[in-house]
């Protein structure tokens, strides 16, 4: 986890390979970087650490998540997990069947003016590694830019649409099942609906540091009492992966019906 520190009017964050980024005001961002390091390499923390801290001072919920766009819930759904629980493998093989990548690996939310929580489009491009590029055949698609710090290769699935922000139907914490068990879905509350918003805000310490954290904890709150907060239990293995998705499907067919009535 990148170093956090306060700086006046904003954070500067410290990460590998000598970058600093002085983050102000929701609005401005400052690189620091040595010798050596490309655009290319910069891109993903300024994707991620820089686009966190800008989040949390503009009062948004950034979730470490990755989430999919679903016309037939007219909103979409988020998927959380901790590091390399499959969240943009799955966003992915979704894509596949023809939904959206609406976001990757960081999801803004906000509440909305109507009720309920919306959540912001950010990167559709999904970061995979070499497995999942290779069982999900998704060499036909463009492979952008070099590997990440983490080994992942960026594909660009082509979108369904363009989407600014859409109301948040669901979000799936993503946990890994005995080998041979059917994949399920279980609806949380209470407490523990509460526990996976709050474990997959994103770098809460950015929050401590700006003195935020009650505001995030307080939101982190209401998303978990009033969007369905459930807990997506499956094989990480990739052979396993279109029960997965037929079982999204169906369940998001029951919600369709239930944002109608």
């Amino acid at each position: 986890m990148a170093p956090v520190a306060a700086v006046r009017g904003g954070l500067r964050i410290t990460l590998p390979g000598g970058i600093r980024l002085i983050v102000r005001d929701g609005s401005d961002i400052r690189v620091q970087r040595p010798p050596g390091i490309s655009d290319d390499l910069l891109r993903p923390f300024l994707l991620g650490s820089a686009m966190g801290a800008v989040l949390h001072q503009r009062g948004a919920l950034p979730l470490h998540a990755s989430a999919i766009a679903v016309a037939v819930a007219d909103g979409c759904v988020a998927f959380v997990g901790e590091s390399g629980a499959g969240k943009s493998t799955l966003c992915a093989a979704l894509a596949c069947r023809g939904f959206s990548v609406f976001s990757d690996d960081l999801c803004a939310l906000r509440a909305a003016d109507s009720g309920g929580w919306q959540a912001e489009a950010g990167s559709a491009y999904p970061k995979l590694h070499d497995d999942a590029v290779d069982a999900l055949a998704l060499d036909a698609y463009t492979v952008v830019g070099p590997r990440t710090p983490a080994g992942k290769r960026t594909v660009h699935i082509p979108a369904a649409g363009q989407f600014r922000a859409l109301p948040l139907r669901g979000v799936y914490a993503l946990t890994a099942d005995a080998p041979g068990a059917r994949p399920a879905i279980t609806r949380l509350g209470g407490s523990e609906a509460l526990r996976v918003i709050w474990e997959n805000v994103y770098r809460p310490s950015m929050a401590l540091v700006l003195g935020s954290a009650e505001r995030t904890f307080a939101m982190a709150a209401q998303v978990a009492s009033c969007v369905p907060v459930n807990r997506l239990a499956r094989e990480r293995r990739h052979e396993t992966m279109p029960q997965v998705l037929d079982l999204l499907e169906s369940s998001w067919a029951t919600l369709s019906v239930r944002q109608e009535s």
